[in-house]
């Protein structure tokens, strides 16, 4: 008699995607690429001596709001001065004819790059942007 003999065995495999396996995963590698930047910003602003006090200067600045209230404080009234010279003339503002006066003093040696009739458009633009 001839024929065909088979022989089988029973098992198998079923897989699925596991997302908790998969964001376990992804968080931790997150962790593990962040530990070089820990220890490089470890290592500069702490083992290297005077140049550490700089890094860590710039890295972790220290905000001092009576230093910041104190340099605002100056800008402001620097502006307010510069703003009532060129106002001086007049009690509505700045006039054309000052920014014009004062852009003209700017650019008296600049005429090969900007010819008189170039600087007086340019003084009347900025006018007319500066009163909108």
């Amino acid at each position: 008699a001839q024929g065909l003999r088979l022989k089988t065995k029973k098992g198998g495999k079923f897989e699925y995607a596991d997302t908790n396996a998969m964001l376990l995963n992804f968080t931790s590698g997150l962790v593990l690429l962040s530990i070089p930047k820990t220890v490089v910003f470890v290592f500069a602003c702490y083992l290297l001596g005077h140049l550490s006090a700089i890094y860590r200067g710039v890295l972790c600045p220290v905000f001092d709001i009576q230093e910041q209230m104190a340099g605002m404080a100056t800008r402001l009234i620097a502006s307010s001065v510069a703003f009532m010279q060129l106002e001086k003339c007049s009690k509505k503002g700045i006039s054309k004819s000052r920014i014009g006066e004062q852009l003209r003093m700017v650019l008296r040696h600049r005429v090969e790059q900007l010819n008189l009739d170039e600087q007086e458009t340019l003084i009347s633009f900025c006018y007319e942007v500066a009163m909108r």
